[in-house]
């Protein structure tokens, strides 16, 4: 079985920084998150190389933290250092916790949600690509989820939505996407451009996430390569590879991997 998949985890350590004091107005609302970024062991089946790289995470810990509404570099891409092709595949797994969200538009900006706190992603993700696909005009993006308010998500349009799902148990959300072409493993045509670029810290308020609470954003990279389907899946151009292709690769991979 010539499949591989890795699993690239960020570590994101929620800290009460400081003591938020709000006026009868609520004028601001400053909350500080620290991040850790830890990177598992990995494992590779047969002879597809992937390796998941996010060269643009800062690496002085004192460039990680973050108030509401600020972003942080944040580029998962993949690189095939193997010797052969592959089709490639990401799942992103975004947080949410139940929370109190500040309103940044409208009449009522800077008050907290009248509703009161709620089930909410903790933070938007977002690709700088100027044809970015975004998430709230893809369909199906949201499907499944239950009465969860969702970040903003856009991503880079070499990258393909295929599905999405919600795990209660664990507060999250995630997010499939193929990659359009065979990735090569000749050098110069061996990376995948990055499935987005940054990462944003909601306008949540501070107090409202548990203290010292850990939340990780997850990057699942999955591969399997081109000479092993044998004749089983044909792929009309590699170049160009269609949804309802790559929805056939990945389920020809799960089936594989068991």
């Amino acid at each position: 079985m010539k499949i591989k998949k890795i699993d690239h985890r960020i570590l994101v350590l929620v800290i009460l920084a400081m003591v938020i004091i709000i006026s009868l107005f609520v004028n601001m609302t400053v909350s500080y998150f620290a991040r850790k970024k830890t990177l598992n062991n990995y494992f590779s089946v047969g002879l597809v190389e992937l390796r998941a790289e996010e060269d643009s995470f800062p690496a002085e810990e004192s460039s990680r933290w973050l108030v509401p509404k600020s972003f942080l570099p944040k580029n998962p891409h993949i690189v095939n250092t193997g010797t052969t092709d592959a089709y490639v595949f990401v799942e992103i797994v975004v947080p949410y916790e139940e929370v109190l969200f500040i309103i940044d538009e409208g009449e009522a900006v800077n008050t907290p949600d009248p509703a009161g706190p709620a089930n909410q992603e903790l933070f938007n993700i977002i690709s700088e690509d100027e044809n970015a696909l975004d998430g709230d005009e893809t369909e199906g993006f949201y499907n499944g989820f239950t009465v969860t308010r969702t970040g903003t998500f856009s991503y880079h349009h070499d990258w393909i939505f295929l599905s999405s799902k919600e795990d209660t148990s664990n507060k999250t959300h995630s997010y499939l996407f193929g990659y359009r072409s065979l990735l090569a493993a000749a050098e110069g045509q061996n990376k995948t451009p990055a499935i987005f670029d940054k990462i944003q810290l909601r306008n949540i308020l501070e107090g409202s996430v548990s203290r010292d609470s850990a939340e990780t954003i997850t990057v699942n990279v999955y591969g399997i390569q081109s000479d092993e389907l044998r004749g089983s899946i044909s792929i009309e151009d590699p170049t160009d590879i269609t949804k309802a292709e790559l929805e056939s690769l990945y389920t020809y991979y799960r089936n594989q991997e068991g």
